[in-house]
């Protein structure tokens, strides 16, 4: 099952909070789950690099607009 970046971008969260820290770490438990990478295949380090890199970048451009102002 491949996810959308948004439930991804949650799903890392809970990751991190549950004691995942690192980007094998990522691998693992993503891969032990069944969900599948954005081109569904497994995750890779470098997958799950570029991953956290672009939540992040979405992460602080969202994070320019104030309540009730969504980008477009």
């Amino acid at each position: 099952m491949s996810l959308s970046t948004s439930e991804l971008a949650t799903l890392f969260d809970e990751l991190r909070a549950s004691g995942v820290l690192t980007v094998q770490g990522f691998v693992e438990a993503l891969n032990a789950r069944g969900v599948l990478a954005l081109d569904d295949r497994l995750w890779t380090p470098t997958k799950v690099s570029r991953a956290l890199s672009a939540i992040a970048i979405d992460r602080d451009r969202l994070a320019g607009f104030g309540p009730g102002i969504s980008p477009r």
